[in-house]
């Protein structure tokens, strides 16, 4: 029987486990944390995006780096899928609507982001670019990652106020 009720505690504080959330919004919190998680952009995928955004803005990409940048790009626009179906997926309480909310409209931004440079990363790469067109979906791209980073920190903001409000542990 102390066997028993020691499995049972060490189950009770195992490491992503939903039993320390006995509250539902807590369950949905922690369960879209793991998925957000699970599709986090790689350190190298990170690093190379940050290198190459870089270069790209000062206009000193390579051609061949563009190819490299349309491949990290690729890659993470299927993870950013996979994390905007598991969003979509996840049935929140009422008290985490706003945060599944935001969750989407972000990753909605992020998606659009990322098409936008992949179309921009072919037209570099063509025969005849269209400057025009490149000027263009720049100064989007701009607005684009403004709106990124007030979405993502509207997002971030209502997860921590919904796991502070129902003591959900921290994110």
């Amino acid at each position: 029987m102390r066997l028993f009720a020691a499995l049972s505690v060490l189950l009770l504080v195992a490491p992503g486990a939903d039993a320390l959330a006995v509250d539902p919004t807590c369950t949905y919190m922690d369960r879209l944390k793991r998925v957000w998680d699970a599709t986090e952009p790689s350190a190298y995928e990170k690093r190379t995006l940050r290198q190459l955004a870089s270069q790209f803005q000062e206009g000193t990409v390579e051609r061949p780096e563009l190819g490299t940048l349309d491949a990290v790009l690729a890659g993470f626009a299927k993870k950013v899928d996979r994390r905007a179906a598991g969003t979509r997926a996840a049935q929140p309480t009422a008290a985490a609507r706003e945060v599944r909310r935001l969750g989407l409209e972000f990753l909605a931004r992020v998606d659009e982001t990322l098409r936008l440079s992949r179309r921009l990363i072919q037209q570099m790469r063509s025969a005849v670019p269209d400057a025009a067109l490149i000027e263009r979906g720049t100064r989007r791209l701009q607005e684009l990652d403004n709106a990124v980073r007030l979405l993502g920190g509207r997002f971030n903001q209502e997860v921590v106020q919904v796991r502070n409000a129902y003591r959900c542990g921290p994110p």
